[in-house]
């Protein structure tokens, strides 16, 4: 049906809101403080391209996180394929507390996934064991915050020899060795879903012995 009528409601704000406290913002979130009309607004920002190396660099969507006083779901804004999520809190009119839509605002923050990732089988690891064994993969992610799907192999001695070591690919993609009777490699899923990967390197095969 046709609008017909529309009604437009001021907020009353303030100036000076604290940002600590109350109200907290994680890291890698741009914010700034302006002035509108007197009222503070807090612009936030979470760019993709932000995303620091540690965590595999720039993801393919960016989400910008909210949570409201007095709830436990968080609220997603997204980047609508820009790489970019924003959203502008107000300060409200005892300046005491940042607001959205009327409810207190309580934290925000960025969120970046890789929705290229896949799920990668164990099974696409070839593994051995000699006087030491492998306990079951510990599985993390997606949609776990700055990873695709990881796993992490750990091997662990069945003798009375506590060194232990993990060979992948042979020794090609690296040896990994403990003396404390227990070792363990993280490898990470590729975009295509083909391969686990560590360091780049397509793991095939993984070794686990008492040496």
């Amino acid at each position: 049906s046709p609008v017909t009528q529309a009604t437009c409601t001021l907020t009353a704000c303030g100036a000076a809101c604290p940002v600590g406290g109350a109200y907290i913002e994680i890291p890698w979130i741009k914010a700034t403080t302006i002035q509108v009309n007197g009222c503070d607004v807090r612009a936030l920002q979470c760019d993709g391209s932000d995303v620091p190396p540690l965590f595999g660099g720039p993801r393919s969507r960016t989400i910008l996180q909210y949570w409201k006083f007095g709830e436990i779901d968080y609220h997603d804004v997204y980047d609508d394929g820009t790489g970019v999520a924003t959203l502008q809190l107000l300060c409200d009119a005892t300046a005491t507390f940042w607001i959205f839509q009327g409810p207190q605002i309580v934290q925000a923050a960025c969120y970046y996934t890789n929705t290229d990732c896949q799920a990668c089988a164990g099974s696409q690891i070839a593994r051995t064991e000699s006087g030491a064994a492998f306990t079951p993969d510990v599985v993390v992610g997606p949609p776990a915050p700055f990873i695709c799907m990881t796993r992490t192999l750990t091997c662990v001695t069945t003798t009375l020899n506590n060194n232990v070591q993990i060979s992948l690919n042979g020794g090609t993609a690296g040896v990994i060795s403990s003396p404390i009777g227990t070792v363990t490699v993280l490898v990470t899923c590729n975009a295509a879903g083909t391969a686990l990967e560590r360091n780049g390197v397509a793991i095939t095969s993984a070794d686990c012995k008492a040496v």
